[in-house]
């Protein structure tokens, strides 16, 4: 028996529809079990493309209406599925749910189709949504989601997916955003399973000491592709573009001989402006708005692995799954929590469920709740109203996300102006709350906006609604981890089935951790904290000719992630590019060399702080004023120096006790500093002296 997704087959499907953003891939959630699915609004139709159905074929299916939607909708979505054989079709299921006055229909719904009367045929498989008059389709968010055929192919023998290929030597980057090294079996962890993972780094190399420059996602991907830091690539914020003219790890290994292969799980990978989509040769289309699972990220990239090719392929496999906060699919969601996290008697930290934000602009205008005092507003605030002025005036696709939702909610969050005229409006007075009190008009637009983000926030976070075990978003991070463990396991057999496994160089990192419990400010990930540098890195490397590190090898010494594009070169003999700030780390990994601890920068977002760490001591300097993180408020210059084997919180200025390494790193600050052409501040410890 085989499964047919027939999800990864949307782009071929024929849609009628009132609109385009009347159907799509996207995440849907019901009750707490969110799943990339089918989003289908009435009346609206979807016929996937033909395939001819085996033996024994079943189509498998959940349907239901979307949880934000249950006290809004006003009438019953008829779900309908057809079958299209030769030129005629065939009611095959039809059902309707009423989540707006019937509870039983508040929930996924599951069904299944018997397709034995079209064995052997070519049949087309059809998906509706209705309402029946005179009925109206407002906040009929209908959706359908793990939609399956399993059947025995028509064609006997071995399927597709065993056929070996005579390709080998294939170079594999897996990413998951927001992964936490300490979360994983092989780094320590026995609460969280994930065999597949630890199964991998049994079969490669585990960096302990690897970490991120930064806790800017696309910055982070930058460094690990380009080998440069922060200010060498230029990107600073979570919507910055990769400079085309610098060159990346695609470029070097397209030049051996590799066929390059970007397959994303965000949609905003795919923007060309971020500049990634372009730097590959291959393209796989991230189906969902704004992400899709591992799942079919990892069968995206697997059909392209499976398929005739006359070169090895450079695959970036890049997931979204693990970036809190996200519910995963069922059972995954309920594999380390127990009961209702709603339950009075349950309550733990109550407190911090109301701090969880789902939107990053609303992250930063949490302080504003109260309204907007005197002074100029945060400088995180200012570049996101900027950039947001930008890219609305450009009508560019990439920027903060302030961006797109005021585009959705329309003129009327944009005082009833075009985007082109708000962006005029907006920019000169972002400019002046800069360094002056915040304009009236600006104070009470951003007032005036705040709610209506968060009732669009509420689709993304409505899951936590009424939770007050802190605990449970936490269960949610870990049960995340083991469904991206599951998924990125079937990956890694079926490369083993067709005999490809051994000889790959197959990468598994992260572009940044996340802040859990260790903040006043949960899940989120844009301060400095050793909880988000820290990331994990396993490298499985190629069977083969010549000497390769030991499997299961532990390397203990510091590793950056601008290292690993010079460390993969190099270990493939590739000659590594003059002028890089990462190292290759080749020659001590061969030798079974420990190198020591690294002396590491980091930078912050909005170039508002920086950081060295020398693997037992970390400076954190604030270049601006800011109280984003509210557990160091903090003025420009002002400097603190963390042991980092205690814990970050409170945060314990050691710079008296250890004036050497403050002086030490403090020069190593300064001179980067001074590179990135940032301004300078007289440096003072914590307590302002």
């Amino acid at each position: 028996m085989v499964k047919e997704y027939l999800l990864d087959g949307f782009l071929k499907a024929k849609v009628r529809a009132p609109s385009p953003r009347h159907v799509g891939v996207q995440p849907i959630t019901i009750g707490f079990d969110r799943r990339t699915g089918l989003f289908q609004h009435p009346n609206s139709e979807v016929s996937f493309a033909p395939m001819v159905a085996g033996s024994e074929a079943r189509l498998t299916f959940a349907f239901g209406v979307k949880e934000a939607a249950w006290n809004r909708i006003a009438s019953p979505v008829r779900f309908e599925v057809w079958v299209e054989a030769g030129f005629r079709r065939h009611q095959l299921f039809a059902a309707s749910l009423d989540p707006g006055r019937d509870e039983a229909d508040r929930r996924w719904a599951q069904a299944e189709v018997d397709l034995a009367a079209y064995a052997h045929k070519k049949v087309r498989l059809i998906l509706r949504t209705h309402v029946d008059p005179p009925g109206t389709t407002n906040y009929a968010w209908a959706g359908w989601a793990v939609i399956e055929v399993e059947h025995v192919p028509v064609r006997a023998g071995r399927t597709r997916s065993a056929v070996r290929s005579p390709i080998r030597g294939d170079m594999i980057l897996i990413t998951a955003d927001a992964l936490r090294a300490d979360h994983l079996g092989c780094y320590g962890n026995t609460r969280v399973r994930t065999p597949s993972i630890d199964r991998l780094a049994r079969d490669g190399s585990v960096f302990e000491q690897a970490r991120s420059d930064t806790p800017v996602t696309p910055a982070a991907y930058a460094g690990m592709l380009t080998g440069l830091h922060v200010p060498r690539h230029g990107i600073w914020s979570e919507w910055g573009s990769l400079p085309r003219r610098t060159p990346v790890l695609a470029d070097w290994l397209a030049a051996r001989g590799y066929e390059t292969v970007l397959a994303p799980s965000e949609a905003e990978l795919q923007i060309p402006e971020a500049g990634f989509q372009t730097r590959f040769q291959k393209f796989l289309t991230c189906l969902g708005q704004p992400y899709q699972d591992g799942a079919l990220t990892f069968r995206s990239a697997d059909r392209w692995l499976q398929g005739d090719r006359a070169r090895p392929s450079f695959v970036w496999i890049q997931l979204f799954d693990t970036h809190p906060p996200s519910l995963p699919p069922h059972p995954f969601s309920s594999q380390y929590y127990d009961g209702d996290p709603r339950d009075p008697a349950k309550a733990l930290q109550a407190d911090r469920m109301g701090r969880i934000r789902g939107l990053e602009c609303l992250l930063e205008w949490d302080g504003l709740r109260a309204g907007i005092g005197p002074g100029p507003l945060r400088h995180e605030i200012t570049e996101r109203l900027l950039a947001t002025a930008a890219a609305l005036r450009s009508g560019s696709h990439l920027g903060p996300d302030l961006v797109s939702n005021l585009r959705a909610l329309g003129a009327d969050a944009m005082r009833g102006m075009s985007a082109r005229a708000f962006a005029d409006w907006l920019e000169p007075l972002a400019l002046r709350a800069r360094t002056a009190s915040v304009p009236d008009e600006l104070a009470g637009w951003i007032l005036d906006v705040m709610p209506r983000l968060r009732e669009v926030e509420s689709e993304i976070i409505g899951w936590l609604k009424g939770v007050v075990d802190f605990r449970f978003p936490l269960a949610q991070y870990a049960g995340e981890i083991s469904f991206l463990d599951q998924e990125l396991g079937k990956f890694l057999d079926a490369l083993r089935e067709r005999d490809r496994y051994d000889s790959s160089l197959i990468v598994f990192t992260a572009p940044h951790g996340e802040i859990l419990g260790e903040s006043s400010v949960p899940l989120h990930h844009h301060a400095l904290r050793e909880c988000v540098l820290r990331v994990p890195l396993i490298v499985k490397w190629p069977a083969g000719e010549g000497p390769r590190p030991e499997p299961g090898s532990r390397v203990r010494s510091g590793f950056n992630l601008v290292d690993l594009a010079p460390t993969v070169l190099d270990s493939l003999g590739s000659p590594v590019p003059d002028g890089l700030d990462g190292r290759s780390r080749w020659p001590e990994l061969l030798r079974r060399e420990e190198w020591g601890p690294v002396l590491s920068p980091a930078f912050g977002t909005y170039s508002t702080v920086l950081a060295a760490c020398d693997g037992r001591f970390k400076l954190m300097r604030a270049l601006v004023d800011s109280d984003l993180d509210p557990d160091w408020v903090r003025k420009a210059g002002d400097e603190v120096l963390l042991d980092l084997r205690q814990e970050e919180v409170p945060m314990r200025d050691v710079s008296q006790a250890e004036p050497e390494t403050a002086e030490r790193l403090g020069v190593f600050l300064q001179e980067w500093i001074n590179r990135a052409g940032l301004p300078t501040t007289e440096p003072r410890n914590s307590r302002g002296t």
